[in-house]
């Protein structure tokens, strides 16, 4: 774990402690910026920026990895909300049937702490659906503060925040995904394999009845990128960022929901032909307008 000012070009190196971080997010806390780490021996810590000292840490969090965090407030006060693994550890070295003991039964893959002293507020019910959670990515739908919480390759679903409830889950694999407001209406995209893939979301019931369904909408966009950054402003339009090797790209929302929605035409994405990769690129004086890639 490291921090490096742009400005300076002065870094800090946190040595290391016995546990690799797993996750890490920053935020500010009674004023001041912090950065909180997850550890594969479960440790959940809150640091100073840009010293990286200790300022609280639960050993033993939880008995399962995190792999995701995001703080948000809530009410006046800061929580975290962390998503991770269903499947339980146990100590190295420990007996086949200490081993056996402690890694029984499924752990709740979504959990929401204090950030005030790290003490868990509520955690979901236990998980059925397996796999383990990778990615968290905040919103907002239809008025309610959400989070998209995705498992790379595996169903997704979305949390309201404030309810604790999970309003709406997909059935089909999705990748890195987020929620956006596209011309009115609310939208769950995520990429995976190379393809974005829209899908609108459809509210039904209230309260702690609301739900959202997504059901496909128009035609998945090849996009490229191994790591996806969160939604952000850039010269007044929604942006994300992508990773391809050694090089960032950046890519417009609004833009890409265009290409995809179209006409509103549904097409399965298994009906798309692929390109692995691009090894040319063509442009012609006489037709600006025009790329051609091979």
């Amino acid at each position: 774990l490291g921090a490096y000012n742009l400005k300076t070009e002065r870094g800090v190196l946190q040595p290391y402690d016995g546990g690799s971080v797993d996750a890490f997010c920053v935020t500010d806390r009674e004023g001041e910026p912090v950065c909180i780490t997850a550890h594969d021996d479960l440790r959940l810590v809150v640091r100073e920026v840009p010293t990286l000292q200790t300022i609280l840490e639960r050993r033993k969090a939880t008995k399962a990895g995190i792999y995701a965090l995001h703080a948000f407030q809530e009410g006046g006060r800061l929580v975290l909300l962390t998503a991770g693994d269903h499947f339980r550890r146990a100590p190295l070295g420990a007996s086949v049937a200490k081993r056996v003991r402690l890694t029984s039964g499924r752990e709740p893959m979504l959990r929401l702490w204090s950030l005030q002293d790290l003490t868990l507020l509520w955690e979901e019910g236990e998980d059925r659906r397996g796999g383990c959670f990778e990615e968290i990515e905040p919103g907002t739908v239809f008025g309610r503060d959400a989070a998209v919480v995705s498992m790379g390759y595996g169903p997704c679903c979305v949390l309201d925040l404030h309810h604790r409830l999970i309003i709406s889950e997909t059935r089909s694999n999705t990748g890195h995904a987020w929620v956006h407001e596209f011309k009115g209406k609310a939208i769950l995209m995520d990429v995976l394999e190379g393809l974005l893939t829209i899908r609108q979301l459809t509210p039904s019931g209230v309260g702690e009845q609301f739900t959202l369904t997504a059901s496909l909408l128009g035609t998945p966009v090849q996009i490229q990128g191994d790591q996806f950054s969160s939604i952000f402003h850039l010269h007044g339009r929604e942006t994300f960022l992508s990773s391809v090797m050694d090089q960032v790209r950046v890519w417009d929302v609004d833009d890409l929901l265009t290409e995809a929605v179209g006409t509103g035409t549904l097409l399965p994405a298994s009906s798309l032909t692929r390109l692995p990769a691009v090894t040319g690129l063509v442009v012609m004086q006489a037709r600006p307008s025009e790329l051609y890639a091979a």
